[in-house]
């Protein structure tokens, strides 16, 4: 068997052998398809209304929330630039956590995300990419089929979660693609805004910081908005095992993305404005549709592709790297060994990439699924916090770390403060869904006390045993035969 890859030298080499574990195939283009696959998502389309909402209707006021939104996500990307060029395991947030904060906190980290986020995010997206290929062809009805968009979104749920579970070149060549394609399509959205805007379009701007009605928990509304739009840049991090060069590879890509995220937000945003007023966008949450129809005409179909294109870049990217993380917590003992098992010839985490399938096909059948991501949103912002504050405990800890990049420290603790009075201010705002994300969170901990072998009986330990042989026989998957970090 080959040794592994070595990073005494700062470089990875890609091991080619018969062993079975995971390959370093990702290489820095493919780095910045799946980042701004993941993070240019439906947002685009989503947030600008609800920014706008939070602020009173205030053109002015909304850019104030844009900008800030972008310092703070640039703030996160460097904060996880750091964190991933240095540590060379995958999983991202469940190991930056554990080896800072326990892994009590690492673990919860991990249940929230297969309990709620994931599936949850993924049924969202498959719903909109349903809702988004069906609306077409109604001619005047007033609303999709319900039945017929929820099987559709669980053929595109199947499709996504199939591709990750059998080849990582495949998913990251897709994902390349997809990012392309949309981006190609949000080109078209901007550029004939662009020329709206030069022909003389800017009623809107008009007397822009006027309020209509202001609330202060309307701000959280358009703050948490914000990093819904800007957020997504850990995705990268749980993947470095399988990132070529991670060292160079995955900050360079953080920050090319960063830069045209930026570019394509701030570009879209001004574009919606130069053929809707802001009345108009309070009053639908269908902003870029309803923008296509006034410029594009019969070419409208472009931005509807679009939409269904950054769904579908945003739950194969997520799906790619969330699997990592639970590879990883699985491989350190935090969830079932079965997860932590690897295809004998596909060398992809199997069993981690399929295990939120059944939940978010569940999850399918909810009526408002937005409600079940507002109540995590908060629990998601306090455990990136988190994330980010463990570089003040490696840096203290572990000074002599090799650091590629490295950030000053200021950064981290500014995200850290305007997070926590973000999160304050939605506890204002919304108390109950606050609360019953941190519930939810709690719930977990008897599970996190069953998943340590010591509090398990010889009877149950046997029968997970048993289970895993069970798994590895349907799956073909065996534990890594080698070490990827």
């Amino acid at each position: 068997m080959a040794k592994p890859s070595e990073r005494s030298s700062g470089r990875h080499r890609n091991v080619d052998d018969d062993s079975v574990a995971l390959v370093r195939t990702i290489g820095f283009f493919h780095c910045v398809g799946v980042l701004l696959g993941c993070v240019v998502g439906t947002a685009i389309f989503l947030s600008p209304t609800a920014i706008l909402r939070g602020v009173g209707g205030s053109v002015g006021w909304s850019y104030v929330i844009w900008i800030a939104s972008c310092i703070l996500g640039s703030m996160e990307a460097m904060s996880f630039a750091e964190l991933g060029s240095s540590h060379p395991k995958s999983g991202g947030e469940f190991i930056y956590i554990k080896e800072s904060f326990g892994p009590l906190l690492a673990f919860l980290r991990v249940w929230t995300n297969v309990l709620i986020m994931s599936p949850a995010m993924a049924a969202l997206q498959t719903m909109v990419i349903g809702t988004y290929i069906v609306t077409p062809f109604l001619g005047d009805c007033q609303e999709p089929l319900y039945g017929a968009v929820r099987l559709l979104a669980a053929c595109v749920m199947f499709l996504i979660f199939f591709i990750n579970c059998t080849s990582v070149p495949l998913t990251v060549r897709i994902q390349s693609f997809l990012t392309v394609s949309k981006i190609f399509g949000l080109a078209v959205l901007i550029g004939s805004g662009l020329i709206l805007l030069f022909n003389g379009h800017t009623d809107s701007f008009r007397n822009p910081f006027h309020v209509n009605q202001f609330q202060f928990g309307g701000l959280a509304s358009a703050f948490m908005a914000g990093r819904y739009a800007f957020g997504g840049w850990a995705i990268l991090n749980n993947l470095t095992e399988e990132i070529k060069n991670p060292e160079k590879n995955l900050p360079r890509s953080i920050f090319v993305t960063l830069l045209l995220v930026f570019t394509i937000y701030m570009m879209a945003n001004i574009t919606y404005l130069t053929a809707m007023t802001a009345e108009e966008m309070l009053a639908s949450d269908a902003v870029a549709v309803i923008f296509a129809k006034r410029t594009l005409g019969s070419w409208s179909w472009v931005i509807w592709v679009s939409v269904v294109l950054c769904a579908a870049g945003q739950l194969n990217g997520a799906s790619l790297s969330r699997a990592r993380m639970y590879f990883v917590a699985a491989r350190e003992g935090a969830l079932p060994e079965v997860l932590s098992l690897v295809h004998v010839r596909w060398k992809t985490p199997l069993p981690a990439a399929a295990v939120t399938l059944p939940l978010s096909l569940i999850m399918l059948c909810f009526g408002n699924i937005y409600s079940l991501i507002d109540y995590m949103m908060c629990v998601d912002t306090l455990f990136t916090v988190l994330s980010v504050a463990s570089i003040f405990y490696f840096r203290r800890k572990l000074p002599d770390l090799p650091r590629p990049y490295k950030v000053y420290l200021i950064v981290p603790g500014m995200f850290i403060f305007f997070n926590l009075i973000i999160v304050g201010m939605a506890f204002y705002d919304r108390p109950f869904e606050a609360v019953l994300g941190i519930v939810t969170t709690i719930i977990g901990i008897p599970f996190y006390l069953f998943s340590r072998r010591k509090n398990r009986s010889n009877r149950i330990q046997l029968y997970m045993e048993k289970w895993n042989r069970f798994m590895q026989k349907i799956t073909l998957s065996v534990k890594q035969e080698r070490k990827t970090f």
